[in-house]
């Protein structure tokens, strides 16, 4: 979405405008995408409330971009609730550029509260405000050029698909909004707050967060570059729901014909928090190769978790 003049308004006006509840996401195949883009070329007196957005191989693109660049009435912007995220990037996932000089105001934001920005590169500088870029979550401060951003996230919102479904259950966005009394329903048109929330979520969609809900998180083992024989097989599961998990059935196989590998795992892992799961002994897994290519082509993991009942 392409935003030049928007809301534009001669002298200094100060009529408002929004743009909320949107979901925009999806492979990109430009160097350069950009999920939402605003310019200096009039672009002031904006909401910009519970909108996600997600951008797939992001390469030098943003998931949103404010280029504010030439001189002028450019203030009055606000941003709540929404999650500005981009997958492979090397760039930042949230780029609110404004020079220092010729802005009136000098602060063209008024608000950036209880906004999420990431970019699963963690090792790529995440945000930039006015003339300086942050990493990791270095942008979260009471004080960020300006601006308040202590209420803001640096997380993973864990969408169901990134590129095509920006709904999740995950708990990292969930009741971490701000209420705004304008805003009643989300993109579906469910009710905000979502019952029996008294908070908000981040983001286009409003969502309660399963008690029970665990899954495979990350394999920790084995590693890049393979090697052949018998190996513990590490995998890391997470407690994506709201209530402690204190068991677990965790199964892995090799190859779509492998046989099934089960630990009954007992533990305590609380809202978000992950545990590692080793499969050693009897589990483990003898690693041989069978095909001319490299064994570190041919090797596919399958991992899933079950709730104990």
């Amino acid at each position: 979405m392409y935003f030049n003049f928007a809301n534009y308004q001669l002298g200094s006006g100060i009529d408002k405008s929004e743009i909320s509840n949107n979901m925009i996401g999806g492979i990109f195949y430009s160097t350069n995408p950009y999920g939402m883009y605003i310019t200096s070329g009039g672009c002031r007196n904006i909401n910009f409330y519970h909108n996600s957005i997600s951008i797939m191989n992001a390469g030098f693109g943003y998931a949103f971009q404010m280029q504010y660049s030439t001189s002028g009435y450019y203030g009055g912007l606000v941003f709540k609730n929404n999650s500005f995220v981009v997958y492979n990037g090397s760039q930042y996932a949230g780029y609110f550029y404004w020079q220092t000089s010729g802005m009136i105001p000098a602060q063209p934001i008024d608000s950036f509260k209880n906004n999420n920005i990431w970019n699963s590169n963690t090792g790529s500088s995440q945000a930039v405000f006015g003339q300086n870029g942050y990493g990791t979550n270095g942008w979260i401060s009471p004080s960020t050029n300006g601006l308040n951003t202590s209420t803001c996230l640096w997380v993973d919102p864990l969408y169901i698909n990134p590129s095509t479904n920006l709904h999740t259950i995950s708990g990292a966005l969930s009741n971490n909004g701000t209420n705004i009394a304008t805003i009643t329903t989300d993109i579906d048109g469910d009710t905000r707050p979502l019952s029996p929330s008294s908070t908000v979520d981040i983001g286009a969609d409003e969502f309660n967060v399963p008690a029970e809900n665990i899954g495979a998180f990350a394999i920790i083992s084995p590693t890049l570059p393979l090697v052949t024989g018998l190996q513990d097989v590490i995998v890391q599961i997470k407690n994506f729901g709201s209530a402690t998990i204190t068991s677990a059935n965790v199964n892995y196989k090799v190859g779509l014909n492998g046989s099934t590998k089960t630990i009954a795992w007992t533990g305590s892992i609380a809202t978000n928090a992950t545990s590692n799961v080793t499969f050693t002994g009897a589990n483990q897994y003898n690693f041989t190769l069978e095909h001319s290519i490299p064994l570190s082509l041919g090797l596919m993991l399958h991992m899933d978790c079950l709730m104990a009942i």
